[in-house]
């Protein structure tokens, strides 16, 4: 079958290993063996089908092993699906060699190491996931240069360091998912130039800081979630121009302060569900229709007054400035 073309065995029960005699139909242009059985490592000679501009083995969960060095010979692939296998070892770098990709999908998996610097190379993508998987280091400030990204999602890793500033200049980017990180630093305010988001959730990290209040530029979102990071300060009457949110998830922060009363703007957040303030400093003196609206969009378990922590653990911003005495030079 050497004129072979394409080559699709997904959606059945096929097991064992993929023969390594696959590398001989070098006129493969798709190969798919998604949704099967198939159990051992992706064979070294896939990089053989050089003429391939669409990969999938997503769905085999027992595939293992490390992914080829020789995917990056791939040179003409645009589709590439490897998600929810048992892939593990790093990311190899060669993956950056695949100029014409517009998908990429490597989450769930067992990914260890580092997120490749190269996979900044690969501009023509709209659509990368790496999340859940053992991925550490940090983001590479490179996914910056993916301008025509609409979905990205690193969350349930290992990953460390600060949120690189450049990920706002994937404006296009309508999905933005980094939760369940070691993610430290403060949340970038250049991320509120990404107007086309829809979600954004960046819970369970170690961010710090202010929360920006340009992400009250951000008018498409939807769902936005901050919680379960070390976040300061006040929530900015920015966010009330959130009008289309079903969900606003602040809680267990160090949030202090007022709440605005611009949040009733945010009518169409979930009732019982959709608003979560618990477990910070917030002052809980707040005025009978705000009261009443955060008790109707907080969850039904959780009373956001008795949850707050006290008086706040530290000056949210200097309360006062000392007056000079004129003593003195």
């Amino acid at each position: 079958m050497p004129n072979l073309a394409y080559l699709d065995l997904a959606n059945n029960s096929f097991g064992g290993n993929i023969p390594t005699l696959i590398g001989d139909l070098t006129n493969l242009i798709q190969l798919n063996l998604s949704y099967n059985q198939f159990t051992g490592p992706l064979p070294t000679e896939t990089g053989n089908l050089t003429n391939l501009n669409d990969l999938r083995t997503k769905y085999n969960p027992q595939l293992d092993g490390d992914l080829p060095t020789q995917l990056g010979d791939l040179t003409n692939l645009t589709w590439l699906e490897l998600e929810n296998c048992q892939f593990t070892g790093s990311i190899p770098t060669g993956l950056g060699n695949l100029t014409s990709l517009i998908r990429l999908t490597l989450n769930n998996n067992q990914l260890t190491g580092s997120i490749p610097d190269q996979l900044g190379n690969l501009t023509s993508l709209t659509y990368l996931t790496m999340n859940n998987n053992q991925l550490t280091g940090p983001i590479p400030p490179q996914l910056g240069n993916l301008t025509g990204l609409t979905y990205l999602t690193l969350y349930v890793n290992q990953l460390t360091g600060s949120i690189p500033p450049s990920l706002s200049n994937l404006t296009g980017l309508t999905q933005l998912y980094l939760y369940n990180n070691n993610l430290s630093g403060a949340i970038p305010a250049q991320f509120g130039t990404m107007i086309n988001l829809t979600g954004l959730d960046i819970n369970d990290n170690q961010l710090s800081g202010l929360i920006p209040k340009e992400l009250g530029n951000l008018t498409n979102l939807t769902s936005l979630g901050l919680s379960g990071n070390n976040l300061r300060g006040s929530v900015p009457s920015e966010l009330g121009n959130l009008t289309n949110l079903n969900s606003l998830i602040l809680h267990s922060n160090q949030l202090c302060g007022d709440l605005p009363m611009s949040l009733l703007n945010l009518t169409q957040l979930n009732d019982s569900q959709g608003l979560s303030l618990h477990n910070n400093y917030l002052n809980t003196d707040v005025a009978p229709a705000l009261d009443s609206f955060i008790t109707l969009k907080s969850s039904w378990y959780t009373d956001w007054k008795t949850s707050q922590g006290g008086k706040c653990p530290y000056f949210p911003w200097p309360l006062f400035i000392p007056a000079t005495t004129g003593m003195g030079n």
